[in-house]
């Protein structure tokens, strides 16, 4: 009996050493790595042998989904367990989850709680039950289950569950680890993507560039199939860049804001994921039906600057055909997606920029052109001043001489050398052209059969890259030919080849005139007599001045009255400076709009200071998650370090707010916007403190008039001042003399002395910056001394000493 008792004691204490050793490398396995994939499957193996039970599985709870997922399964039929959902409170996991409670089951069948979802997936039949929840100091994080003591009793005890207890705290923990561990190494992973996407997107301000450059590198990113970027146009989004099977097809393609999906995402500025096609109601197909290409699964985010929507990147299919974008993808999707949108803002307005100044020059171009009659002028002009416009290395002008094309300018040569091989061979292209041409890669024209041969031999004989060629034709046939070249490929872009086409046009207009205008006869003369005629009418001009002087003398005084020139200015010019450096992003007003104070007058772009405000986010988080995971494992001099390093991204979060605040430039004054071309100073680059607008107060303005220096001993405060300007000719303004300027400048040559007077302007009806003339009413003379008055000043300064 005693020998039985002993026996008994030492498999007792055998069955405890054996608990304790596994307690121990269950600690030591847990915090031996952070691939939970790995390391979880052992675990449970090794529990499940020492519980000497049958199965077993570990249950992970989603706050934004509530749903409860089965991430690990044990024992019979467990591969059918495995990413088993279920909602919120099902069965008595959920209770578990729920109540963060354990709980030992005797008798599932017979448990209120058991709801038998996993039974009926697999077949197993639960008997009895051990679960115990998974928590933290943050909350609850799942529940592990452990089915079916094996045994004579097959029931679980207080052993059990302690030990259950013990592997779900050293769980909860390697979790908390992972996950922190997981999200600081896609921290780093996404700032790094993202400095290289950053990088990769200010490499240039050409829009279409700068599309394809983000397409392709989102695509590659999120490894996906295809893509598209669709930019805003009015009520229509036009797919400006595409990449994948169907890019050539797309590309150009429109579709109206709130239509399908890139239109919905646009118009309710929210992005949308569609995991799986065929089960979405979203998705209609109609393009895959064109295109016989197969959607399965599709992120579309929307293109958001400062909450305007300007476009959306639509991104579809994975490369893997068994995988689907989740909504990690689509958050990564929606930070590149923020990332681009000023950058594109950016390359728009740079693009509309390049055209106004495009167009500038080619307005100046069509003045010079349309003036001159000279046809040889005209010619010299066009191939000397196009590549400001367009940047080529050679130009060339052709006039049509019956059926054969002259070349009459070529550009930077003074002088045409006919003789010249290259020349002789470009004059043999030309005659053998006869309709537009654009040859964007003359290595593949080469190479390719057909062509045209004449033009193939200039392109060997000249060594270029690209060649464009241009016919200019009116209603009655050819006039000439306008021919370009470069060394570098496809070197007209879609929006210069537009230029091209008005500039076309212009020039044929302007050989037309100088055809017409050498074909009208000149007149040089107009016949004897006319020294007579002259002797005749100057001799009664004499006598009628000699008559008049005579009359001045006994006229009765008049209004001495002094004309000038009088322009109207702001009494006080108030100034809106920039307190931030940036790059002006947006202009709310316009020459001459009524600002209020406070108003928002412009905005410096964000665009850098968002992505210090995201590395700063994840520089905070990569800390946080470091807190967490030393919180737990008890590292206070880790945490606290931590600690400190969170509280000074908030510091330097709290700095960036007050910059990005300051961006915004706010009026610190009422009255009307001065300054003129607003619009066009956007994509500037202002410096802090720089003057951003000007702003007057127009019911109150200062008129000027300028007296010469022989004049102004005439002038006196107090006299009035009558004028007109240019805009309204026929109302007659009168102020007096407030102040004359003791400071004169000089003004063709003249010193002028200004005058000051004050006018009411509650009709606003004056503007600042108008001008027109006036007169002084400098008092009463006679007629003779206000005649003889710059001969006898004239005297009085060179003979009277």
């Amino acid at each position: 009996m005693a020998a039985d008792t002993q026996t008994a004691n030492l498999d007792e204490l055998q069955a405890k050493l054996e608990r304790l050793t596994l307690l121990y490398e269950i600690n030591r396995d847990f915090h031996s790595t952070q691939d939970l994939a790995e390391l979880m499957p052992k675990v449970f193996e090794d529990v499940l042998k020492a519980m000497n039970c049958e199965g077993g599985s570990l249950w992970m709870w989603d706050d934004d989904a509530k749903m409860i997922t089965c991430e690990n399964a044990f024992g019979p039929g467990s591969e059918n367990v495995k990413g088993l959902k279920l909602p919120k409170g099902t069965g008595i996991v959920g209770w578990v989850i729920n109540m963060k409670k354990p709980t030992i089951v005797k008798d599932a069948t017979a448990d209120k709680r058991f709801a038998g979802t996993t039974d009926q997936k697999t077949g197993f039949v639960t008997k009895s039950m051990i679960c115990v929840p998974l928590l933290t100091q943050a909350g609850v994080l799942g529940a592990i289950q452990v089915l079916n003591k094996k045994g004579d009793t097959g029931q679980f005890n207080d052993e059990d569950l302690e030990l259950c207890k013990v592997m779900a705290e050293n769980a909860a923990g390697a979790i908390v680890n992972a996950r922190a561990y997981e999200s600081e190494k896609t921290a780093r992973e996404r700032i790094q993507v993202f400095n290289e996407f950053n990088k990769a997107q200010s490499t240039t301000l050409d829009l279409d560039k700068l599309l394809d450059i983000i397409l392709k590198r989102v695509v590659t990113i999120l490894d996906a199939v295809a893509g598209s970027i669709w930019l805003r146009q009015g009520g229509d989004l036009l797919a400006k860049v595409a990449v994948g099977p169907t890019a050539g097809k797309l590309v150009g393609a429109k579709v109206g804001v709130g239509t399908g999906i890139v239109g919905s995402v646009v118009q309710k500025k929210a992005p949308v994921i569609v995991e799986d096609t065929s089960k979405s109601e979203l998705f209609s197909g109609k393009v895959d039906d064109a295109t016989g290409f197969k959607t399965k699964s599709l992120i579309t985010v929307p293109l958001i600057h400062q909450d305007e929507a300007i476009g959306a990147i639509q991104i579809i299919n994975k490369k893997k055909d068994d995988d689907w974008f989740t909504k990690d993808d689509m958050d990564l999707l929606s930070s590149l997606a923020g990332l681009s949108t000023s950058a594109i803002k950016n390359a728009t307005l740079y693009e509309v920029e390049r055209k106004a100044k495009d167009l500038s020059i080619l307005l100046d171009i069509s003045k010079e052109v349309s003036s001159n009659l000279d046809m040889d002028s005209v010619l010299v002009t066009v191939v000397n001043l196009t590549n400001q416009v367009v940047p080529y290395e050679r130009a060339a002008m052709f006039v049509k001489n019956e059926n054969k094309y002259d070349l009459r300018a070529v550009s930077g040569a003074a002088k045409i050398d006919k003789a010249d091989p290259a020349i002789m061979a470009l004059d043999n292209a030309a005659d053998a052209i006869d309709k537009d041409l654009y040859i964007a890669d003359a290595e593949k024209y080469l190479a390719e059969g057909g062509g045209i041969a004449a033009v193939k031999d200039y392109l060997k004989q000249a060594g270029i890259a690209s060649f464009y060629a241009r016919v200019l034709a009116d209603d009655q046939g050819p006039l000439g030919m306008m021919t370009m070249e470069s060394k570098n490929k496809d070197f007209v872009q879609p929006a210069q080849m537009e230029m091209l086409t008005i500039l076309a046009n212009q020039i044929t207009v302007s050989i037309r005139n100088a055809e017409l205008y050498k074909s009208v006869p000149m007149f040089s003369g107009f016949g004897k007599g006319a020294t007579l005629k002259k002797v005749l009418v100057g001799g009664a001009i004499a006598l009628g001045v000699l008559a008049g002087l005579g009359a001045l003398l006994w006229f009765p005084k008049v209004e001495h009255r002094l004309g000038g020139q009088v322009d109207i200015e702001p009494i006080v010019r108030n100034k809106i400076y920039a307190k931030e450096s940036g790059i002006l992003d947006k202009v709310h007003f316009r020459e001459g709009d009524t600002i209020k104070v406070g108003d928002l007058f412009a905005e410096l772009s964000q665009q850098d200071m968002e992505q210090e405000k995201l590395k700063i986010q994840t520089k905070r988080e990569i800390a946080r998650q470091s807190y967490l995971r030393s919180v737990g494992l008890s590292n206070m001099a880790e945490a606290r370090m931590k600690e400190a390093e969170i509280a000074q991204a908030d510091r330097e979060m709290s700095n960036l707010s007050n910059k990005m605040e300051n961006t915004r430039i706010i009026s610190p004054h009422e009255g009307q916007v001065l300054t003129a071309d607003l619009p066009q100073k956007v994509g500037e680059n202002i410096s802090r403190g720089a003057v951003v607008g000007d702003v007057v107060d127009l019911s109150k303005l200062q008129v000027k008039f300028g007296v010469p220096q022989e004049q102004i001993r005439y002038v006196a405060a107090g006299q009035e001042i009558r004028f007109k300007v240019s805009s309204y000719p026929t109302r007659t303004y009168t102020v007096k003399i407030e102040r004359i300027g003791m400071e004169g400048s000089t003004q063709e040559d003249k010193t002028i002395y200004n005058v000051y007077a004050t006018i009411e302007n509650a009709d606003r009806t004056l503007k600042a910056g108008m001008s027109g003339r006036g007169k002084i009413l400098a008092g009463k003379q006679r007629p003779f001394q206000l005649l003889m008055e710059e001969p006898v000043h004239w005297m009085r300064m060179n003979w009277q000493w």
